[in-house]
């Protein structure tokens, strides 16, 4: 079975987002720089002096935890790819994403006569799992008004 999701740019985004946050914490990079989620929260709801102060303690449970967790990974490391085959799966579908959005900045630039730089999302991503890359296509909201029409 297959399916097919429609997503605005943010949505899209956010997905991203989610995918590589999972992807890191089933690898065990616990930190508060990498949970936007948290990171995020902590913005939202401490003054600027606040979150300063508080991320290091924040720091200092996600170590407890990862230490709970993860009993052989010392403090700054993870596994990374390779070690659990759902954060691999989460990481192809991220870097895919983000490949796609890097592909329209080089497009715009070149409709723009702009100087294009590249990135680490520039170039296709590799694969990491058995599974077939996601497919991405885009789509004008006129086109898919289109679609509609045709389908009815």
């Amino acid at each position: 079975m297959k399916y097919t999701i429609t997503l605005n740019e943010d949505q899209m985004r956010l997905i991203a987002e989610c995918l590589e946050e999972h992807s890191r914490m089933m690898s065990g990079q616990l930190d508060h720089k990498y949970i936007p989620a948290i990171q995020k929260a902590m913005r939202k709801e401490l003054s600027y002096d606040k979150y300063i102060h508080n991320r290091e303690s924040v720091d200092l449970y996600l170590r407890e935890i990862k230490k709970l967790i993860w009993k052989d990974l010392n403090v700054n490391a993870n596994y990374g790819i390779g070690y659990s085959e759902e954060s691999d799966l989460c990481y192809d579908m991220y870097k895919e994403i983000k490949h796609t959005f890097e592909k329209e900045e080089q497009e715009e630039c070149f409709k723009k006569n702009k100087k294009y730089f590249s990135n680490v999302h520039s170039s296709e991503p590799s694969l990491h799992t058995k599974h077939p890359r996601i497919i991405i296509e885009t789509h004008t909201d006129r086109e898919l008004k289109l679609k509609r029409i045709l389908d009815e």
